[in-house]
C-alpha cells in the first residue's frame, strides 16, 4: 500500500495537516509541540487489515511527548497507537475516537521507558478488530479495539511533540497470519 523513506514531500501520497511538516535529510520531521494534535495524512484509504512500520524520534516537546499514528482516520473518527515521553508515566497507548473526543482504554497502556532522542520501530498489525503493536521488534500489546472498524486514511500523529519520521511502511496482512491474543 506504502513504503516511503521520507527522501522527498510526495503530494500524492500525503496531505499536509497542522503542524510544521517539513522534509530534509530523508525524514520528515514535525517542529511545532504544544497540547495540539498535529498530522500528516494519507490520501489513499489504507487495506483493511495491514500491518504499519513507522520508524521515528521524539525529540522534545513541552509535556506528553506523545508519537506515532492513527488509523480508521474518517470525519473526527479513528483508532490510534502511540508512544508517549511524559516524564513520569512514559507509555505505549491505544487510544480510540468515535468522533466525540478522544478516548484512553485502560487495557490498551502498558508502562514503558520511552526517552527523547532515542530511534524507534512500532509496528501495528490489524486484523479486524484484533490489534497487535511491537516495539523495537518485541511484541508489547495485543489489543480488541472495541469502536467499529471503518475504511479510512493513516495519520502520522505528534501531540505536543517535536518529531522525526525516518520511514512508514504499510502492507496488507495475509489473511492467513494469525495475531496474538
Amino acid at each position: 500500500f506504502l513504503k516511503d523513506d521520507f527522501n522527498t514531500a510526495d503530494s500524492d501520497v500525503w496531505k499536509g495537516g497542522p503542524g510544521d511538516w517539513s522534509y530534509a535529510d530523508g525524514k520528515v520531521t514535525q517542529k511545532q509541540d504544544g497540547a495540539t494534535r498535529r498530522y500528516h495524512r494519507t490520501r489513499k484509504e489504507h487495506p483493511a487489515d495491514f500491518e504499519a512500520t513507522l520508524k521515528f524520534r521524539t525529540l522534545g516537546g513541552q509535556k506528553w511527548k506523545s508519537v506515532g499514528l492513527a488509523f480508521d482516520v474518517v470525519d473526527g473518527r479513528e483508532k490510534m497507537v502511540y508512544m508517549s515521553a511524559v516524564k513520569p508515566g512514559s507509555k505505549l497507548q491505544v487510544a480510540v475516537n468515535p468522533g466525540s473526543g478522544s478516548q484512553y482504554p485502560r487495557d490498551g497502556v502498558v508502562s514503558r521507558r520511552i526517552e527523547t532522542g532515542t530511534s524507534y520501530e512500532l509496528k501495528v498489525s490489524v486484523k479486524g478488530d484484533l490489534n497487535n503493536v511491537a516495539i523495537d521488534g518485541s511484541h508489547t500489546l495485543a489489543y480488541r479495539v472495541k469502536l467499529k472498524r471503518e475504511a479510512g486514511r493513516v495519520d502520522l500523529v505528534a501531540f505536543d511533540a517535536i518529531a522525526e519520521f525516518d520511514s512508514l511502511e504499510i502492507r496488507e496482512l495475509p489473511a492467513e497470519r494469525r495475531l496474538l491474543e
